[in-house]
């Protein structure tokens, strides 16, 4: 992260140094995207006589959230010189065109704001200063559209609807509609109590795979605390209500929110697989780490929770903390581990989880959350039987209504299963996009584990790594060391054969077996020793037996794993 002196304080030229600028127009004095909300509304002003002034004029952003995402971003951000002007007038991109003004009033029918669509397709927000309309809405009162019309109506029935052209094409129809500027999931709380008594609120959300699910919520959450009667609908055809109409249906063919809409897979959006986080995380979906109790589940989680707030500076992750584990081992394991932890954030609710999707999908809006983790399922499903299907099923559909990527810590509850699956149940795998397995790779309590991938969804599978750790004594940071499998199975062959001579694979897999570790078969013995470059090797001609020699001795990292650590 690169950081000069105090935001305040800074001088145009340290200011610079952030800003990839496009030339043309006035000096000094900028247009860029928000690298908070997106919007094309960061104004920067960094003249040699003036401080410097940087603000949003289209979201809500405050200026140290502007200051720590643009000293976040991984190069400077992308800024063009702000188009000379004389009279005022609100900025236009340039090569765009006006396609429609939708002017937001109060309750006495002034203007306060409007939202303009221009084309290509991108939004501005402009307020009403009395006089002219000005880029942004900073000192704006923020109001829902239609707001006049809303008060006066005698309907009983109201459409909340995405969208300002759908509100405008529902009104056109004699409909009495709203909608919130910028998103359904914008809709202020205050805004249920328009709404007059015995009123009943339509809300439509829309066909979106995520957003519209998410905003419809938000809206229904908020006029249920006012008395109001909602039901969500959505679109039969298309995408939102006017893709609905104009397909020739009318507003009582919408169907229920929840109801099954089949679509061509034309229409479905396509999503491609990203990289799976630090190498094992699924990060848009659902991961399982699951294992016996006391094989380090725990600490592997907090390892990742760390690293995930050091490797990307906006990473927030929030830890369901099922297990009221945060005093005695999420807080020190992830302090140890150099993660950030403002940035790691503890929560413990009391009831199931698909009791309180709602409540965390605000609280991590709130927060700002990135990432999810669950410790553990088992207590995050309450008095079900972990292991029936239904509780898997249930238990899926809960984390995957929250919205973000999430991690399941899972027990093994089934020892003697092959191969094992979290609870011993095949619907908990079914149910994550990555499942990973953590066992000791001996009895030994310091025996180091080993993570499999059971299974990935889309992706090659990553190869099995032996991890060990050192636990933090004094001021000693810990260490946790992840070794691809066939590697480490390769150095048990080194040390056990170094200076002993020639020796075959049979031999060299009998003494390697000697160190306490899992059973190493002739062919494995073979196969590692034939692969690394350590071993010297005689006799591969027909009718010989092959010999392998190590001359090449490693050192191990010694496990100074101390009791209590694994969970």
């Amino acid at each position: 992260m690169r950081r000069a002196a105090d935001p305040a304080t800074r001088t145009p030229a340290q200011w610079r140094a952030y800003l990839d600028v496009v030339e043309g127009g006035r000096p000094d004095d900028y247009l860029a995207a928000c690298p908070v909300h997106g919007g094309s509304s960061l104004h920067v002003s960094v003249g040699a006589k003036q401080p410097t002034v940087i603000k949003c004029f289209g979201g809500e952003c405050s200026f140290a959230e502007i200051v720590e995402a643009v000293e976040a971003a991984p190069g400077p951000i992308r800024v063009r010189r702000r188009a000379s002007s004389t009279d005022g007038a609100p900025h236009r991109p340039s090569g765009s065109r006006v396609v429609a003004e939708h002017v937001y009033r109060d309750a006495a029918g002034s203007d306060v704001f409007r939202v303009v669509r221009l084309d290509p397709k991108s939004f501005r927000q402009e307020r009403w200063d009395g006089r002219r309309w000005v880029r942004g809405l900073a000192g704006a009162a923020t109001v829902p559209y239609r707001l006049p019309e809303l008060l006066a109506a005698a309907a009983d029935e109201v459409y909340v609807v995405d969208g300002e052209k759908d509100a405008d094409r529902l009104a056109s129809m004699g409909v009495v509609a709203t909608c919130s500027p910028m998103g359904m999931e914008r809709w202020r709380d205050e805004w249920g109590a328009y709404l007059r008594d015995g009123a009943r609120a339509v809300v439509v959300q829309d066909r979106d795979d995520g957003p519209g699910e998410r905003g419809a919520r938000v809206v229904r959450r908020s006029l249920a605390r006012h008395g109001v009667d909602v039901r969500v609908v959505q679109a039969a055809v298309g995408k939102d209500v006017s893709d609905h109409l104009d397909a020739g249906m009318t507003l009582d063919e919408l169907l229920p929110g929840d109801a099954l809409v089949a679509i061509p897979l034309v229409e479905v959006e396509r999503r491609d697989p990203e990289p799976l986080l630090l190498g094992r995380l699924d990060p848009q979906d659902h991961t399982v780490l699951f294992g016996d109790g006391g094989t380090g589940k725990g600490v592997v989680a907090a390892w990742w929770a760390a690293r995930l707030t050091v490797e990307d500076p906006r990473a927030v992750v929030l830890v369901l903390d099922y297990e009221r584990h945060a005093r005695f081992e999420w807080r020190p394991r992830v302090e140890a581990f150099g993660g950030d932890m403002r940035r790691v954030l503890i929560a413990q609710p009391e009831e199931p989880i698909w009791d309180v999707v709602e409540d965390v999908e605000a609280e991590a809006t709130r927060q700002g959350a990135t990432y999810l983790i669950v410790d553990s399922a088992s207590y995050a499903t309450g008095d079900a039987e972990i292991e029936k299907s239904t509780t898997a099923t249930r238990y899926s559909r809960a984390v995957s209504a929250i919205g973000l990527p999430v991690l399941s810590l899972a027990h093994t509850t089934k020892q003697d299963a092959d191969p094992k699956h979290p609870f011993g149940s095949v619907f908990w795998s079914n149910g994550a996009r990555v499942t990973i397995g953590v066992a000791r790779k001996a009895e030994a309590p310091d025996s180091p584990r080993v993570l499999k991938n059971k299974k990935t969804n889309q992706r090659a599978p990553f190869a099995p790594v032996e991890i060990d750790w050192s636990w933090a004594l004094g001021d000693l940071p810990p260490r946790l060391n992840e070794t691809r499998h066939d590697e480490r199975l390769a150095d048990r062959l080194v040390e056990a054969v170094h200076g002993l001579g020639w020796k075959t694979a049979d031999e060299a897999a009998t003494l390697a077996t000697q160190d306490g570790g899992d059973p190493v078969t002739k062919e494995q013995a073979r196969q590692a020793m034939n692969d690394d470059s350590r071993f010297e090797r005689e006799g591969r001609g027909r009718g010989s037996t092959t010999r392998y020699r190590c001359g090449i001795a490693i050192n191990r990292v010694p496990n100074l794993l101390s009791e209590g650590v694994a969970s």
